[in-house]
């Protein structure tokens, strides 16, 4: 059984006559038991994705951040190791 939410908070917008028979279409379509039900999951999805996004591009960020630390140490050996091989070649 499903967990119930109270839900206290009410949202209103406004649909033209041929937006609100695709919203009707839409919710038959989808299997949704009103068109609150659908609207609401459908807003719900919506700012599940953009905080998945949020996660995902700050994960990035780091993730990122970590390679790049990867690279700037593996240039500061190989520069050393080009110095050293700079070196040895000035010696002879």
């Amino acid at each position: 059984m499903p967990i119930l939410i109270n839900r206290n908070h009410l949202v209103t917008f406004r649909l033209s006559a041929d937006e609100y028979e695709a919203l009707k279409h839409t919710c038959v379509n989808g299997g949704a038991r009103s068109i609150s039900e659908y609207a609401r999951s459908a807003v719900l999805y919506q700012l599940k994705a953009q905080n998945l996004q949020k996660v995902t591009l700050v994960d990035d960020l780091t993730t990122l951040g970590v390679h790049l630390g990867e690279l700037d140490g593996a240039l500061r050996e190989l520069s050393r190791k080009i110095g050293r091989v700079i070196g040895r070649c000035q010696e002879e």
